[in-house]
């Protein structure tokens, strides 16, 4: 079986791996952003608005108005790469009544419903970014 790869040296060998290996790593950062920016964007759709948003109880931002993505960042224990996406602090500490519902409010989950939503797409954003590098 004939291959169409040369091999010259061992450290022309190490020195494309390594070269490729870069490559790899920036698509993946990339990769999640892209993702991120999917997953933020529907999220931002799905989130409900309340009737008590611009209350003084609930603050001044609507949930709608404060969906964030972070940078792409390295867990510490696993060494993987990812991006954050969730609600500015100001909102963010409401959210989880909201999804998960109270004794008096019946649970929305919209965080879940776009997960669904989404990961089909997501797969695809992650995959065509990574596919561009390896081709």
């Amino acid at each position: 079986m004939s291959s169409n790869v040369r091999i010259d040296g061992v450290r022309e060998l190490l020195n494309n791996l390594a070269k490729t290996s870069d490559d790899v790593t920036k698509a993946t950062k990339s990769a999640n952003k892209k993702a991120a920016d999917v997953f933020a964007k529907q999220l931002q759709q799905n989130t409900p608005v309340g009737k008590y948003e611009k209350s003084q109880w609930w603050g001044k931002y609507k949930a709608k108005e404060e969906v964030a993505v972070s940078n792409t960042r390295t867990d510490s224990v696993s060494n993987i790469d990812y991006v954050a996406v969730g609600y500015h602090k100001d909102v963010a500490w409401r959210i989880h009544f909201v999804e998960v519902g109270t004794i008096k409010m019946s649970p929305r989950w919209f965080i879940t419903k776009t997960v669904d939503e989404t990961a089909g797409e997501i797969e695809k954003v992650m995959a065509d970014e990574i596919k561009k590098v390896l081709k």
